[in-house]
């Protein structure tokens, strides 16, 4: 029987929280914060937060590069990626599942602790 031990890489403590995630940059604050289909019944509301909004305004709206995006948002290209693929999924289903898209109100340097 052979018994498998896991080993933390040189430095690192298994039992160590994630690091805080840093500042955003987002330039342009929306005068709205509300999507969504005219007809009123309850179909839930997806929570899309202002670097997601900065994000897609960045890349989508205006054709910057991800490279580009995320040095205006003062982040890494990985990180910018993957706050584009979460925004891009909530756009995604609040369309195709007739959600209301609300979006969160952000400050121009928005700082999340939490995903």
């Amino acid at each position: 029987m052979s018994h498998h031990l896991q080993v933390p890489a040189e430095g690192r403590d298994f039992n160590m929280a994630p690091r805080q995630r840093g500042r955003r940059n987002i330039e342009v604050l929306p005068e709205w914060n509300f999507f969504g289909p005219l007809e009123t019944s309850d179909t839930g509301t997806i929570m899309l937060k202002g670097e997601e909004l900065e994000a897609i305004r960045l890349t989508d709206h205006e054709g910057n590069s991800q490279q580009d995006a995320a040095k205006m948002m003062g982040v890494s290209q990985p990180t910018l990626h993957r706050i584009l693929r979460a925004a891009r999924k909530k756009v995604g289903q609040a369309l195709t599942e007739g959600k209301i898209l609300r979006i969160h109100p952000a400050s121009r340097t928005e700082e999340n602790n939490t995903d």
